[in-house]
């Protein structure tokens, strides 16, 4: 292939446990859930792809949007050598291959590879407490499906990270079912220091607030307001 893709992020993809892992985007680090390890997987390399797209905001047109999760999918399968342009620098910890999928074989999950996983600590007390605050203001803010869009973006914009503002920018606030927080936050299993998990209940259920942040100094931000079950 002739040519190069400008301004491709570092990338570093982590399986925590066998349904959670992070993924660090130039620093920045986002929680990624899923019901096994290759809906982690997937869901990493749709994540990348998706925000691929921002970090080359300049450049991206549709046919370098097309270009990126495949040049990601080569690269987990350890298929990119020395072309004309630079691939994206994946490091890749602690994914085992995926396991063979017996649907949907024109779309298969691409092989991790094997690596150690060092221990990560768990996020203090101090820090999970500030964790819940950050996850029930900003599920707050996301339940205001009273408001125009504009005033309802711009309430929730400062509780989001990069990847959280760009996820929601064409949301319309109407079909948010949430309305309201009705209890305190609590933080879900493998939570560290810069990636965790609060659920939050609400009157339309719980929901789970996927937080990070680059370093123990910074604030917690959104990455993603999900529904905990669907």
């Amino acid at each position: 292939m002739s040519g190069s893709i400008a301004n491709f992020p570092h990338i570093e993809a982590v399986l925590a446990t066998p349904t959670s892992g992070t993924l660090s985007i130039d620093g920045a680090i986002t929680v990624v859930p899923g019901a096994d390890e290759n809906a982690v997987k997937q869901e990493i390399t749709a994540t990348v792809a998706a925000t691929a797209i921002e970090f080359n905001r300049p450049a991206v047109n549709r046919r370098t949007a097309a270009i990126v999760p495949l040049m990601l999918a080569l690269t987990l399968a350890g298929c990119v050598g020395s072309g004309d342009g630079p691939a994206p620098a994946v490091s890749l910890t602690g994914l085992s291959p995926a396991s063979p999928t017996p649907t949907n074989p024109v779309n298969p999950s691409p092989p991790f590879d094997d690596e150690t996983v060092a221990p990560v600590p768990e996020a203090a007390e101090d820090s999970q407490s500030a964790a819940i605050t950050a996850a029930e203001r900003a599920v707050t803010a996301f339940a205001r499906p009273d408001l125009g869009y504009d005033e309802w973006i711009a309430g929730l914009y400062p509780y989001l990270t990069q990847t959280g503002a760009a996820a929601y920018e064409d949301t319309d606030p109407a079909n948010v079912p949430v309305r309201q927080v009705t209890g305190a936050g609590t933080i879900l299993p493998a939570s560290t220091e810069v990636a965790l998990i609060v659920q939050v209940p609400t009157d339309a259920g719980l929901y789970n607030v996927s937080l990070s942040r680059p370093s123990t100094d910074a604030p917690w931000l959104a990455d993603r307001i999900r529904p905990a079950e669907g």
